[in-house]
């Protein structure tokens, strides 16, 4: 760990594995393609969310990822989200429904696949670009939830009756909310690809052989510039 930054300089390779959630072996590359999926690699690229989203750190780097059906302890099965993965899928963000103060990211099953043929062209484990698209968006839930102590009833309750306030999902303040990291996000990522390169956020994370450290400073680097266009300023608004 680099001890000024408080960031990891190389990625543990069990970091993508949750042994409560998980029965298969990510050495052996039978989690989420393992170690042959460079994403896995590169833990960054799911932390560095906060530049996008305003969301804390240690927020983002708590929360679990999940897929719908997993088992996350006495839990059980986890019903959501309803998306179809065949028509691309989605996430929802929730506390867990014990008090025990997890927050999960639960995405549908065509994120954690490369099989195309079964999801219709749709599945996103090896697509670094829907992963932090989405994601960008879901890390926003995760403030809210703590608006309600981390409590699953209040969080939930609050969120329905904000969605038939306005008999809409994507215009509910909840949404509105959360979705100012993916605008952020969108409007980061057009302006690497006019300035830097067409695709460059995603090569940068997705390539095996760059390290942690050299990922980090290339984004800062990026978004300290970013920061200084017009382009930023509009997607703050």
């Amino acid at each position: 760990m680099d001890s000024k930054t408080s960031l990891w300089l190389n990625t543990d390779p069990l970091s993508g594995y949750n042994p409560i959630q998980e029965t298969e072996h990510y050495i052996d590359g039978q989690h989420n393609g393992g170690i042959y999926n460079p994403m896995n690699m590169a833990t960054y690229s799911y932390t560095y969310q906060s530049l996008v989203s305003g969301v804390d750190e240690s927020l983002i780097n708590n929360a679990i990822i999940a897929q719908t059906g997993a088992s996350l302890g006495t839990s059980g099965g986890i019903p959501v989200p309803s998306y179809d993965p065949n028509e691309g899928g989605g996430a929802i963000t929730l506390p867990d429904e014990y008090g025990l103060g997890i927050k999960r990211i639960i995405y549908t099953k065509n994120f954690f696949s490369s099989d195309n043929e079964k999801y219709r062209g749709n599945a996103y484990a090896y697509d670094m670009m829907n992963w932090l698209d989405l994601s960008s968006h879901e890390v926003g839930h995760l403030p809210q939830i703590d608006q309600y102590k981390g409590n699953y009833i209040p969080y939930v309750s609050a969120s329905a009756k904000e969605y038939l306030r306005t008999l809409s999902h994507d215009n509910s303040k909840f949404e509105k909310e959360a979705d100012k990291g993916r605008v952020m996000f969108r409007a980061f990522n057009k302006y690497v690809n006019k300035n830097y390169g067409k695709n460059r956020i995603s090569k940068l994370f997705s390539n095996p052989h760059n390290k942690q450290e050299n990922i980090k400073k290339m984004v800062d680097k990026w978004w300290n510039n970013f920061k200084k266009n017009k382009e930023y300023e509009k997607a703050k608004e």
